[in-house]
């Protein structure tokens, strides 16, 4: 047949006719255009994104010998945090700091006409760019239930909290507040949720969307693991906050999308089909149109799933029809645990529940979506449920043997594997 139109020698002939194919011209043109595609892309990049747009200024006149023009450059570089509608992001304080630093170094600056506080200043924007990003992190990995466990982890975490309890006694980071306070909640399982979610509705605002949306998903994290610690209260902050975060659009259309999965799930298992069915028509305002069926059919899938109707949730289950990482991830998930659960009622083959567990091997093996720990909580799951398949023809896996590997191993759903492991011979 005729020869695809990206073939190499097709392309080489049209761009140097008459010549014979160089593989090594032909890569040395490849790597030519690639570093051409990156010089345009960093360009735009420079162009679209205001902030660096600005700093890239003041490092431009820096090196030049006209301070008006540098301190131009300077002020409006600054992110004014006075302004009423200004929404703070954490790199602003880099910002500061960085401009300012520019500021007090550039060759025409008189250092005897700097402010008396001007390394205050500068030490301040430093101190707090440099904790807000430390309590970011500390809030991901407080998330993290085994490293609550930790002792010396643990004991990062307070330092860290006593560390910053003083950093901004003006109170000019809203961010150093909201990540302080769910460090806090974090850390203390017992410390009222509804405090914090009154603070985080009234500064939520005053934070770029991002950093919204950073804190909406930790937030909705800490409910829903508290949920599946037994705290039934936990249902209804995440209902709190899934409505708060569509009265303030504080989340992104693909954040928005996710809480409502996540919650969606949590209903389903509450077995309460009446506001079930409530919840799911809010898809509308929040699913893109085209995955709006889909979404229906995933969470009327696990509503089945939970109130054992193994064979509804796997009518369900097909009709979901979508690449979709997040909601291909959840399809699989319920599945295997949903074919394993039929298998068990000698509804379905082992074969079957093998073939199921292996396509979802197959799926995390190729995705690229999610990081490598979050796949490896669902081949545990997928280990898991192999082992409970065995434990019928091979006495050597007992539910005892399983217990002690949940103890050192990490699986995906805990709750449910667990009760599983519960199920089966001591």
């Amino acid at each position: 047949g005729a020869p695809a139109a990206d073939d190499p020698e097709t392309v080489f002939a049209r761009v140097f006719p008459g010549e014979k194919f160089d593989r090594h011209k032909w890569n040395r043109l490849l790597s030519d255009l690639n570093h051409c595609i990156g010089e345009f892309l960093a360009v735009r990049r420079l162009q679209t994104d205001a902030d660096l747009y600005r700093q890239a200024l003041v490092d431009v006149f820096f090196e030049q010998e006209n301070e008006d023009l540098f301190q131009q450059a300077v002020n409006a570089s600054l992110p004014d945090t006075d302004d009423e509608t200004y929404l703070e992001k954490t790199e602003d304080w880099q910002i500061r700091f960085r401009t300012r630093k520019r500021a007090m170094t550039y060759p025409l600056t008189n250092r005897l006409k700097l402010l008396p506080n001007a390394f205050d200043q500068l030490e301040d924007d430093l101190d707090r760019y440099y904790l807000i990003s430390k309590l970011q992190f500390a809030c991901n990995r407080a998330s993290d239930a085994r490293l609550l466990r930790d002792a010396e982890k643990k004991g990062y975490f307070t330092r860290l909290l006593e560390q910053s309890a003083y950093a901004d006694p003006e109170g000019k980071s809203t961010l150093l507040g909201l990540y302080r306070a769910l460090l806090e909640l974090l850390l203390e399982r017992d410390m009222d949720f509804a405090t914090f979610f009154t603070l985080l509705q009234q500064q939520g605002p005053k934070v770029a969307g991002h950093e919204q949306e950073a804190l909406v998903r930790l937030s909705m994290n800490y409910c829903i693991a508290r949920y599946r610690q037994g705290n039934k209260k936990a249902i209804g902050w995440c209902r709190q906050l899934f409505l708060w975060v569509g009265q303030q659009k504080a989340a992104s259309l693909a954040a928005a999308e996710e809480l409502y999965l996540n919650l969606g799930v949590l209903l389903a298992k509450t077995k309460n089909f009446r506001e079930f069915e409530v919840f799911l028509k809010t898809r509308k305002k929040i699913i893109p149109a085209d995955r709006q069926e889909q979404a229906h059919n995933l969470l009327t899938a696990f509503y089945h799933f939970y109130r054992e109707a193994f064979v509804s949730a796997a009518q369900a289950l097909i009709r979901v029809d979508t690449r979709h990482p997040r909601y291909a991830l959840l399809t699989h998930s319920l599945r295997v645990r949903n074919t394993y659960s039929l298998w068990r009622a000698s509804l379905a083959t082992l074969q079957t529940l093998h073939l199921d567990l292996q396509r979802f091997g197959e799926f995390l093996d190729r995705q690229k979506t999610f990081s490598e720990p979050v796949c490896q909580l669902y081949r545990e799951l997928i280990w898991f449920i192999r082992k409970m398949g065995e434990a019928e023809t091979n006495p050597a896996i007992t539910a005892e043997l399983l217990l002690k590997e949940l103890n050192r191993r990490q699986p995906a759903v805990r709750d449910w594997v667990e009760s599983m492991i519960d199920r089966l011979p001591g």
